[in-house]
């Protein structure tokens, strides 16, 4: 008996991106991330810069993501070009 495994990619989109989700896609809003993590199997975020560290910077609600990502032991993988590598800290100009 082969069974087969229902694929579901969900898409963390602002109220009035929810036209401009792809066809795959099932669009969600940031507040029902939480309801629907216990189904997610992987999260993958966009970065905009990895640091050398390994520590990423990602758009905003990212945070709140991987933290409900890791309440419910979801990993979390980071997708970033490799121009987006830095070979360097950006100093805070504030500090």
């Amino acid at each position: 008996m082969k069974t087969h495994l229902l694929l579901q990619v969900l898409s963390v989109v602002h109220s009035s991106e929810f036209d401009t989700t792809p066809e795959f896609a099932t669009p969600i809003q940031l507040c029902d991330v939480g309801s629907k993590m216990c189904e997610a199997t992987k999260v993958l975020l966009p970065g905009a810069a990895v640091f050398p560290d390994g520590s990423c910077l990602v758009p905003a609600g990212g945070l709140s993501i991987c933290l409900s990502a890791q309440r419910h032991s979801v990993p979390v993988y980071i997708l970033a070009a490799f121009y987006k590598i830095t070979p360097f800290f950006v100093p805070d100009p504030m500090m």
